[in-house]
């Protein structure tokens, strides 16, 4: 590798587009010459492209054709820029595109430029692996440093200086013993990052250019009084009731109501919340705004790095694979090993996890023992006052052995959200049958005894007994896609995963039921012959073990054949054929057989959003059976806040189908953006719908100019929609409900309005609402399926929609754009339901 060079060139560009040889020219470039610490020369130049700049190109950049009418052409300053670049290490912000821009540009005129370059979001992610993101204006408040003019070459190149003399200083502490296994990784990289890590210090600036941001300490925030003589009631009501159920049957009870210095300022506690993401945001909250003390974060044994696993990786690791980011993962993963407590794969950004690439190449028995950094982590949470988790990891820990999880018993239980713990134990609970895998399972099994057993007739004995479960479980796969097939789809969609009810008590569940026993009994049979070659099969233990699982699963299975159960079958509709056919057996009501362990603790609050008991008994007590122990409390109507503004654009609400109502909402976008305001969150029910309106949106010629349009799966990720919308100024974001209210968008001082596209009825196809129907019809004749389930729950997503709102934004607004909310039989029930909660703004 050629030796270091002194000067160091930190540059930046801006095109036309990405294709030198299609036409696309230079229109910018801003270079920063570095030497000893110190910057010495400064460039900016405006280029001529002597071609038309796209528009999309001038509003990013802000360079229109006017700006460089009168700048020189790139023939004409070839030469100058390849004498001041070619004698430096060159540094670029995603350097493949740069460097290539400028290799093309220069080739054009026959001049050779190859320089010692270094990848500066390269060096970012393995310096920095625990940045929210990568791009500039991330790493610039990663480091506290004012930057607002992004994509203009010169400021960029500017930021990237200071961005790389941040990430030298870090460099030069990562410890020899950290360097040392980092370094065949890095060494193996497409370009020269090793040198930055070699030689830190000829990166550092002696003096920074960006004007540090003033860090604020921001003390922590009180709830308001009402909200303190709320929680203080509750507090007192649950002495006196130590097990119950809480409500407010009005609107959802805020978290901040239950979760705070009042409540919890005595004695242990174990506080579970619906969603990882919601634990992982509350245990932030609680540390850095409460004086609580001793708070630990509890997740499932997945969620924190295996170190014997990834250093068995690592020594294993083939590197003529030549998988760049693989490279980049092991490398930013073994500096953050490093730097981390426990191993919390939530720390570092998720596009560099390595929990993915050790899922795939280590075992899974691997995975699980001598895991130092989860028991580390049950030994910190043993001493915590209080203990932070989620639903499904409390229903997981709720099943192992009373003597690993004592811990958990001396302590006063509160779950967040019993609506959602009751979905979360469901799925715990449920039995699935992969019946695809099951066949594959079968055939590598095979394939593996062929190596291990050299008796012809024995094999041959095999694989009769193996054909014959599969013949089995081709026939239960033609049944189901029988059933299937019964359904109704749109053609119009090639390929789709579908899932569907299937009445436990019905011909179709018994007949996939017999096959499903039929298939357990042979494989049990099967089975025990394997165990007794025990000794030979030690060298295929895994997939006998994958075996033995599914036998576990299929006696599950019809041990939950009853009634208060229920069957889902789901599969991968391409062309109307079905493929990964799956069935599942799941609990329509959550048994008092398995809650026995809520009255071992010391007591218990569940919380309930609301809809716990309505008017028409169909609520979500119908579908967790409490302990008689368990007390019901309804907040009294005295704890009241301020109702809510629904505003209800009529003039732009009268279309019958979605092409008219999409067209509708545009214009009403476009004529009240300043009513709307600079962030505009838009929940459309499905994905289908998300599309329609994001290419009608950026058709609109003045939306598409003033507001930075984003859509979920269309325009990134739900992390990087989530970055947009607080680092550009004027921006328009499309999502479904469940990714709105489960990820946490909140921002204080952020003035946003949201637009309701539909009032949130669930499908009453799915397979839930209809185990729910089936199940309540038995109980009560005259059960109907939209005004018993389906409006009730609709009206308490509309709550919890309004309560997420106001408890992540200060200013905001809420726009429902569906005419149904008016002239349906069922207006006035809505209306009713909301009254105490909303106040509804009719726009003219």
């Amino acid at each position: 590798m050629p030796r270091l060079k002194n000067k160091i060139a930190i540059v930046d560009i801006e095109t036309t587009g990405p294709n030198i040889d299609e036409g696309d020219r230079i229109i910018q470039i801003g270079a920063i010459i570095i030497s000893e610490g110190n910057i010495v020369n400064t460039y900016s130049m405006l280029i001529n492209p002597n071609r038309e700049i796209p528009e999309h190109i001038a509003k990013l950049t802000g360079i229109n054709e006017e700006d460089v009418v009168n700048a020189p052409q790139f023939n004409s300053v070839a030469t100058l820029w390849h004498e001041r670049l070619k004698d430096c290490v060159f540094i670029a912000h995603n350097l493949g595109f740069d460097l290539r821009i400028l290799k093309e540009s220069f080739e054009r005129f026959d001049l050779e430029f190859d320089p010692i370059a270094l990848d500066s979001v390269v060096l970012a992610k393995i310096i920095v692996p625990t940045a929210i993101g990568f791009n500039l204006t991330d790493l610039s408040r990663h480091f506290n440093l004012e930057y607002s003019e992004a994509h203009d070459a010169y400021s960029d190149a500017l930021i990237t200086v200071d961005i790389v003399s941040e990430l030298a200083k870090i460099a030069k502490k990562i410890p020899i013993e950290t360097l040392s296994r980092m370094e065949p990784f890095l060494r193996n990289l497409k370009y020269n990052e090793i040198e930055f890590f070699t030689n830190p210090d000829k990166f550092i600036l002696n003096e920074i250019v960006s004007v540090k941001r003033t860090e604020v300490n921001l003390e922590r925030e009180n709830l308001p009084k009402q909200n303190l003589t709320l929680s203080e009631f509750i507090n007192e009501k649950w002495q006196n009731h130590p097990f119950a159920v809480l409500e407010d049957t009005h609107r959802p009870i805020p978290y901040d109501v239950i979760f705070n210095e009042t409540i919890l300022k005595e004695g242990r506690y174990l506080l579970s919340f619906p969603t990882l993401d919601e634990s992982n945001y509350w245990n932030d909250l609680i540390v850095n705004h409460t004086s609580l003390e001793k708070i630990a974060l509890l997740k499932s044994q997945g969620n924190y790095l295996h170190e014997k696993a990834f250093e068995n990786y690592i020594l294993q690791y083939n590197f003529k694979r030549n998988n760049q980011q693989e490279l980049l993962v092991i490398a930013a993963s073994i500096h953050w090993q490093s730097l981390s407590k426990f191993g919390d794969f939530s720390e570092i950004n998720k596009e560099l996890s390595i929990k993915n690439l050790l899922s795939k190449h280590q075992t899974k028995d691997i995975l699980v023992k001598n895991h130092t950094n989860f028991h580390q982590v049950i030994e910190n949470a043993k001493k915590a006052n209080i203990i932070i988790t989620y639903d499904a990891n409390l229903n997981n820990m709720m099943l192992k052995n009373r003597d690993q999880i004592e811990y958990l018993f001396s302590r006063k239980l509160i779950i967040g959200n019993v609506n959602s713990y009751i979905d979360s134990a469901r799925f715990i609970q449920q039995s699935n049958i992969e019946l695809s895998d099951f066949n594959n399972q079968l055939l590598n099994l095979f394939d593996d005894m062929q190596q291990v057993y050299s008796d012809h007739q024995y094999i041959v004995h095999l694989s009769k007994d193996i054909q014959s479960m599969r013949d089995l479980s081709n026939n239960l796969i033609s049944i189901i896609s029988n059933i299937l097939k019964e359904e109704s789809f749109d053609n119009k969609i090639q390929q789709e995963n579908v899932q569907t009810f299937v009445n436990i008590e019905s011909d179709d569940a018994n007949k996939i039921m017999d096959f499903a026993n039929r298939i357990r009994d042979k494989l049990a049979s099967f089975y025990k012959q394997l165990d007794a070659e025990s000794e030979k099969l030690k060298k295929i233990n895994q997939p006998v073990l994958v075996l033995h699982r599914f036998i576990n699963q299929l006696e599950q299975m019809n041990l939950m054949h009853d009634e208060s159960n229920y069957m889902t079958i789901s599969a991968t509709r391409v062309n109307n054929k079905f493929y990964n056919i799956s069935i599942q057996v799941k609990p329509i009501r959550i048994k008092k057989e398995s809650l026995t362990w809520l009255l071992e603790m010391q007591s218990a609050l569940l919380v309930s959003s609301g809809n716990y008991y309505n008017s028409r008994m169909t609520g979500d007590s119908n579908w967790i059976q409490l302990d008689a122990a368990f007390d019901y409390l309804k907040l009294p109507t005295l704890f009241k806040e301020n109702k809510y503004i629904i505003n209800y654009p009529v003039e732009f609400i009268q279309g019958e189908d979605n092409t008219t109502r999409i067209s509708d909402l545009s214009d009403f976008i476009n004529s009240d953006r300043k009513m709307l305001g600079d962030k505009i969150i838009i929940i459309m029910p499905n994905q289908f719908l998300v599309s329609d309106l994001f290419h009608k949106l950026i058709l609109n010629v003045k939306i598409s100019k003033d507001y930075h349009i984003l859509a979920e799966s269309i325009t990134g990720s739900l992390n990087r929609i989530r970055r947009r919308i607080h680092e550009t100024e004027k921006v328009i974001v499309i999502l479904r409900e469940r990714s709105f209210t489960e990820l946490l968008w909140g921002d204080k001082q952020t003035e946003i309005s949201v637009l309701l596209y539909n009032l949130p009825f669930q499908s009453p196809g799915e397979t839930k609402i209809q185990a729910k129907y089936h199940y309540l019809k038995k109980t009560k004749d005259q059960t109907e399926l939209f005004d018993d389930i389906l409006l009730p729950q609709m009206i308490q997503r509309i709550k919890n929609v309004i309560n997420f709102i106001s408890n992540n934004y200060t200013n905001e607004k809420l726009y429902i754009l569906d005419k149904r909310l008016y002239t349906k039989y069922y207006t006035k029930e809505i209306l009713d339901q909301l009254e105490s909660m909303v106040e509804i703004n009719i726009l003219n």
